[in-house]
C-alpha cells in the first residue's frame, strides 16, 4: 500500500477568468517549476484552514476556498501523498513573493506553456479539459447566436425591401384608392422589421386587419377599370409582389420549424400569418387587375362584360 505522507492542499485561485500560478524558488525542490500554491496540513488544522494559511504566508493574500476542485493521491516511491485542491477566490491583500521566485495570472489556455510540478499533473489535466469544454460550449453558443443573427438580419432586410416596394406602389397609385392599400402593406412590413430587430423584446405582436380593409377599398373603387388601362405592366409588378410574399411565407415557415424557444416560435408564427394575409391582399388585387385588363381588351372589340 505504501506509507501515507503528510496531507497537502493546493489552491486553484481564479480571478477574471485567469488562474494564479507560482514558480518555485531556485534553491527549492524541483527548482523553477510551476505549481498551484499550497502546503502541508498542520496538526489540528482542517484542509480549508491550511490552504488559507499557506497562501497568506507564501503570497501575502487572503483567499476564500469556494469548493473542492479535486482530490488526488500522488505516489512518490513508497510514499502516498493525499492532495486536496480547492477552487478559491482572492479576498484582499497585496501579493508578495515570500517563498516563490515568481507568481502570475494566466488564462487556462496558457497552462501548457509552463512546466508544472508532478503532483499537480492531474489538476493541470482537469483544468485543460475544463477549458476545452468551456470553449466548445462557447463555440456552440456563438454559432447559434450567429445563426440567429443571420436569420434575423436577412429577414429584416427582406421586410425593409418589402416596405420600399409597397411605398413605391403607393406613390404610383396616388390618384386612386389603391394608395391606401399599399400604405397599409408598407406599414405592416415596417412593423415586421422592427419586431425582428428587437426580437419581440417589448414589442407587441399586433394582429392587423389589412386584408379586410383592403377588400373594402377594392369594393369602393368604382372606376378601377378606367384606372388600369396600363394593366399589363401592373400584372407583372403584382405577380412579382405575390412571389415576394410567397418567399416570405416559405422563409418564416422554415424558421418556425427550426425555432427552439417559445419567443422565436411566437415571432415566426405571427409573421407567417401576416405574410399570408399580404399574399391574399395581392392575390385579390391581381384578380381585379386581370379582370380590368380583360374588360379593356373586350371593350376594344365592342364587348363589355361587367364584373
Amino acid at each position: 500500500m505504501g506509507k501515507v505522507f503528510k496531507r497537502v492542499t493546493g489552491a486553484i485561485i481564479r480571478r477574471d477568468g485567469k488562474i494564479l500560478i507560482a514558480q518555485r524558488a531556485v534553491d527549492d525542490e524541483c527548482p523553477l517549476m510551476w505549481e498551484f500554491p499550497g502546503g502541508k496540513i498542520e496538526e489540528g488544522e482542517t484542509p480549508k484552514e491550511c490552504i488559507v494559511r499557506e497562501i497568506r504566508e507564501e503570497l501575502g493574500i487572503n483567499i476564500r476556498p469556494v469548493k473542492i476542485f479535486m482530490r488526488v493521491v500522488y505516489r512518490l516511491g513508497e510514499k502516498r501523498i493525499p492532495i486536496t485542491f480547492f477552487n478559491a477566490e482572492v479576498l484582499d491583500g497585496q501579493m508578495r513573493l515570500n517563498v516563490h521566485a515568481d507568481a502570475k495570472w494566466i488564462g487556462p489556455e496558457e497552462i501548457p506553456n509552463y512546466e508544472f510540478m508532478p503532483p499537480d499533473a492531474k489538476a493541470v489535466k482537469k483544468l485543460l479539459k475544463e477549458n476545452s469544454a468551456a470553449r466548445k460550449r462557447e463555440h456552440q453558443k456563438t454559432g447559434k447566436e450567429k445563426y440567429e443573427m443571420d436569420i434575423y438580419e436577412f429577414a429584416v432586410q427582406m421586410e425593409r425591401d418589402g416596405e420600399k416596394y409597397y411605398r413605391e406602389q403607393a406613390e404610383k397609385n396616388a390618384g386612386n384608392g389603391l394608395k391606401g392599400v399599399f400604405e397599409m402593406l408598407a406599414d405592416d412590413e415596417k412593423r415586421h422589421a422592427e419586431i425582428l430587430e428587437k426580437k419581440a423584446a417589448g414589442t407587441a405582436l399586433v394582429q392587423t386587419d389589412t386584408l379586410a380593409k383592403s377588400k373594402s377599398v377594392f369594393v369602393g373603387i368604382s372606376d378601377f377599370k378606367e384606372e388600369t388601362k396600363a394593366a399589363p405592366g401592373q400584372i407583372d409588378l403584382y405577380t412579382m409582389a405575390l412571389d415576394m410574399e410567397k418567399k416570405s411565407i416559405d422563409l418564416y415557415e422554415g424558421y418556425l420549424a427550426k425555432a427552439e424557444d417559445k419567443a422565436q416560435k411566437e415571432i415566426f408564427s405571427y409573421l407567417v400569418s401576416q405574410e399570408k394575409e399580404h399574399y391574399a391582399v395581392i392575390e385579390e388585387l391581381l384578380v381585379m387587375v386581370r379582370h380590368a385588363l380583360q374588360w379593356v381588351e373586350d371593350a376594344e372589340f365592342g364587348i363589355r362584360k361587367e364584373y
